[in-house]
Protein backbone atom coordinates (compact mmCIF):
# COMPACT_ATOMS: atom_id res chain seq x y z
CA UNK A 1 0.00 0.00 0.00
CA UNK A 2 2.83 2.64 0.56
CA UNK A 3 4.20 1.49 -2.35
CA UNK A 4 1.26 2.63 -4.67
CA UNK A 5 1.93 5.33 -6.87
CA UNK A 6 5.50 5.46 -6.94
CA UNK A 7 5.81 7.29 -9.76
CA UNK A 8 4.04 10.22 -8.70
CA UNK A 9 6.06 10.64 -5.43
CA UNK A 10 9.41 9.06 -5.93
CA UNK A 11 11.16 12.31 -7.17
CA UNK A 12 10.15 13.94 -4.01
CA UNK A 13 12.23 11.72 -2.05
CA UNK A 14 14.37 13.96 0.27
CA UNK A 15 15.77 13.59 3.91
CA UNK A 16 12.66 14.70 5.50
CA UNK A 17 10.23 13.02 3.11
CA UNK A 18 12.34 9.82 3.82
CA UNK A 19 12.79 10.85 7.78
CA UNK A 20 8.68 10.71 7.73
CA UNK A 21 8.80 7.50 5.50
CA UNK A 22 10.59 5.77 7.93
CA UNK A 23 8.69 6.83 10.59
CA UNK A 24 5.52 5.18 8.94
CA UNK A 25 7.64 1.91 8.00
CA UNK A 26 8.84 1.41 11.58
CA UNK A 27 5.50 1.63 13.15
CA UNK A 28 4.50 -1.15 10.98
CA UNK A 29 7.64 -3.07 10.88
CA UNK A 30 7.16 -2.87 15.55
CA UNK A 31 3.91 -3.81 15.45
CA UNK A 32 4.73 -6.90 12.82
CA UNK A 33 7.41 -7.87 15.23
CA UNK A 34 5.27 -7.00 18.45
CA UNK A 35 8.85 -5.01 19.97
CA UNK A 36 8.58 -1.94 22.03
CA UNK A 37 8.30 1.09 20.94
CA UNK A 38 11.92 1.66 21.82
CA UNK A 39 13.28 -0.81 18.73
CA UNK A 40 15.11 0.87 16.11
CA UNK A 41 14.09 1.43 12.83
CA UNK A 42 17.15 -0.55 11.38
CA UNK A 43 16.21 -3.56 13.94
CA UNK A 44 12.78 -3.63 13.21
CA UNK A 45 12.82 -4.12 9.32
CA UNK A 46 15.74 -6.31 9.87
CA UNK A 47 13.83 -8.42 11.80
CA UNK A 48 10.49 -8.26 8.99
CA UNK A 49 12.50 -8.58 6.19
CA UNK A 50 11.45 -5.44 4.76
CA UNK A 51 14.14 -3.24 3.20
CA UNK A 52 13.80 0.13 3.22
CA UNK A 53 10.53 1.49 1.20
CA UNK A 54 12.99 3.97 -0.36
CA UNK A 55 14.86 1.56 -1.98
CA UNK A 56 11.80 -0.82 -2.82
CA UNK A 57 10.74 2.39 -4.68
CA UNK A 58 13.60 2.81 -6.85
CA UNK A 59 13.89 -0.92 -7.83
CA UNK A 60 10.18 -0.63 -9.16
CA UNK A 61 10.84 2.09 -10.79
CA UNK A 62 14.01 1.02 -12.72
CA UNK A 63 12.59 -2.35 -13.18
CA UNK A 64 9.80 -0.85 -15.36
CA UNK A 65 11.40 1.87 -16.75
CA UNK A 66 13.54 -1.33 -18.25
CA UNK A 67 10.25 -2.87 -19.86
CA UNK A 68 10.91 -5.86 -17.18
CA UNK A 69 7.69 -5.53 -14.97
CA UNK A 70 5.11 -8.55 -15.41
Amino acid sequence: MALYGIPIWVGALNTRNRSLQRINQRIIAVRATWGYRTVLWMAATLLTTDPPWELQAEVLIEVSATGQAS
